[in-house]
């Protein structure tokens, strides 16, 4: 196997899943728009999934929601693509462009907002797709040392604590770094061999545990994820 540090970034995005609410046979609902484009929300949170559901299923028309589940990788290739049209009409008779928008979740983004959260890291206002990490928190994986990327701050805390348990002398709570996924991705596709990039490289992405105990209970593993019939956006 491939030194993880040397894995592709693609690589590390497959390890996580993140979901779309469709319909019976896979088609995204496209349940948002904003004036130009019907916006379909591509979800970090299968409990933010869970409820865009249960809004749809209220309705006759749409009560055949279904939450599926694809790889991230998949999801940024569909995010970057450009609009597609939706063959959906506006109320000017224009017809609507597709497009897909990534929805963070909103535990981790009411972190990150959070006024005491803010002094602490920094922040006016968080913009983006918040990740966590923890100054000194890494694992060894492979002979390496990698810095843990974490998706909700309670895995972060719960990770930091299994390491206090375990005897390792560090502060009762950790300090708590936050970062725009989207812009560490876009680093990391352009991290190159530049000096200094082999600390970027080392970073995983530890998939949110709800989302993983979410998978165990439907019964999917790595092969039998649910995910979308139809990506119009991205060839197969």
């Amino acid at each position: 196997a491939a030194q993880f540090s040397r894995k592709s970034v693609q690589e590390k995005l497959q390890q996580v899943v993140v979901f779309a609410v469709t319909n019976a046979s896979g088609q995204p609902y496209l349940a948002n728009s904003d004036g130009e484009n019907q916006v379909g929300l591509i979800f970090f949170s299968v409990e933010d999934a869970a409820k865009m559901q249960a809004d749809m299923l209220k309705s006759p028309s749409t009560a055949d929601a279904k939450i599926f589940g694809m790889t991230l990788d998949k999801a940024f290739d569909m995010v970057r693509s450009d609009p597609q049209p939706s063959g959906i009409r506006g109320s000017n008779g224009k017809e609507l462009s597709m497009v897909f928008r990534f929805q963070a979740d909103s535990d981790a983004v009411r972190y990150a907002n959070d006024p005491l959260n803010k002094i602490k890291l920094g922040l006016k206002q968080f913009q983006g797709i918040p990740v966590f990490s923890a100054k000194g928190l890494v694992i060894r994986k492979g002979g390496e040392v990698v810095k843990p990327i974490f998706f909700t701050v309670d895995d972060l805390l719960a990770a930091w604590n299994n390491i206090r348990a375990s005897g390792a002398t560090i502060p009762a709570r950790p300090t708590v770094e936050v970062e725009d996924l989207l812009r560490l991705v876009t680093l990391l596709e352009n991290a190159g061999d530049y000096p200094g990039a082999s600390q970027l490289k080392s970073i995983g992405l530890v998939p949110s545990s709800k989302t993983v105990s979410y998978l165990k209970d439907m019964k999917a593993g790595p092969s039998g994820i649910a995910r979308m019939h139809s990506n119009p956006f991205v060839p197969e």
